[in-house]
């Protein structure tokens, strides 16, 4: 292992330490004006963007038809009310 007597390694770990000093500088810089711009954006007056219209969905069944509902037989609606599992409800229809 290097010794701190020797004259490069004391240079060599000397520069790491300038860098490392310069380095944290250069990230607390950073974050100070990541830090104004967010405080910048939020005293900033806010502008309120109209919501666009989205067009309709054409419908699938016409107004006035039936609902599907209504072509069920009898004993399908009563094990449907009855809470039945959906797999004799399949089977009535």
């Amino acid at each position: 292992m290097p010794s701190l007597r020797d004259p490069q390694y004391a240079e060599r770990l000397e520069r790491m330490r300038q860098w490392g000093i310069a380095e944290h500088a250069r990230q607390q810089a950073e974050f100070q004006d990541q830090a104004a711009e967010v405080e910048a954006q939020r005293s900033a007056p806010t502008t309120v963007q109209r919501v666009v219209e989205q067009p309709r969905a054409s419908r699938l069944r016409p107004a006035g038809e039936p609902l599907s509902i209504s072509w069920l037989a009898p004993e399908t609606l009563l094990l449907l009310e009855l809470g039945e599992p959906l797999t004799y409800v399949h089977a009535a229809a």
